[in-house]
């Protein structure tokens, strides 16, 4: 989403819940001014195979919706994280 967009600093706070199964993915990738980062979710969740059966389901590692989704960004910058009312920074 914001790719490669070296003049953003302080990026939109990412209210979204419930996130998708790499939604996140690379989204700052390469926002190398990027100084400031606030997300506040619930659940990570990926869609059933289509040949499967069972429900959508919640993965218990966070790791799959923000995959390199701050890749090449500012080393200097702080990113707040809260997910199910934990605060991981």
């Amino acid at each position: 989403m914001f790719s490669r967009c070296t003049s953003l600093i302080n990026a939109p706070e990412l209210p979204a819940q419930r996130l998708k199964q790499f939604c996140y993915r690379e989204m700052f990738n390469g926002c190398t001014n990027l100084s400031y980062i606030k997300a506040v979710f619930n659940s990570c969740w990926s869609e059933k195979p289509e040949d499967s059966s069972i429900p959508d389901y919640v993965l218990k590692d966070v790791k799959s919706c923000l995959y390199n989704w701050v890749k090449n960004v500012s080393t200097g910058g702080y990113i707040e994280i809260t997910f199910r009312g934990l605060h991981l920074v």
